[in-house]
């Protein structure tokens, strides 16, 4: 898993990226209805379940426990763009249920690596924002736009810096570990 990760540094890092867009268009639209957060939310959701789907197909350890991760996370995103019928209420229960399952797995995935990659503690850190967003978006009154704007806000921003950060420290592990040499090669 570990040395998956470092290959899929950048990927790490979008998966970053993609959380501070959802700050910025949080930002910059706070008082829209919760259907636009919701659609913003979901296409997030929808996103990152797809790149760390992608980085999952990579992992030969681990790899069922992150694409479980990719999955739910792409499924949330699923829900929350097409509504489903759903309540306002509802949309903002499977965001936060999501939120709280996948940061979870994130904090056990990278408990199980932190013996291969120096650092991971990136990774907890972003799987813990996770749980927290999740938390408050369960207790939040889904009524209050404003208020789950913030949250939201919050989330990507801390979610997106410390998921940037991993990336770095990936890459910079990647770059450490030196080139690697042609398949047939002789050393």
């Amino acid at each position: 898993m570990g040395t998956t990760l470092v290959r899929y540094w950048h990927a790490v890092a979008v998966r970053g990226a993609l959380a501070l867009a959802l700050a910025l268009v949080v930002v910059v639209w706070p008082y829209e209805s919760l259907s636009v957060v919701a659609l913003g939310f979901g296409v997030y959701a929808m996103a990152d379940g797809l790149v760390t789907l992608w980085i999952a197909l990579g992992a030969r350890r681990h790899g069922a426990a992150l694409g479980l991760r990719g999955l739910v996370a792409g499924a949330a995103g699923l829900v929350l763009v097409l509504g489903l019928g759903l309540a306002h209420g509802q949309v903002v229960k499977v965001a936060g249920v999501a939120a709280i399952g996948a940061g979870v797995v994130e904090i056990w995935l990278a408990r199980r690596i932190r013996a291969e990659i120096v650092g991971s503690t990136y990774w907890i850190l972003a799987g813990a924002v996770s749980v927290v967003f999740g938390v408050m978006l369960l207790v939040t009154p889904p009524f209050a736009t404003p208020a789950l704007s913030v949250v939201m806000g919050g989330y990507g921003l801390a979610f997106g810096i410390a998921m940037v950060a991993w990336g770095v420290r990936l890459r910079t592990l990647r770059r450490a570990a030196g080139p690697k040499e042609p398949a047939g090669a002789v050393p």
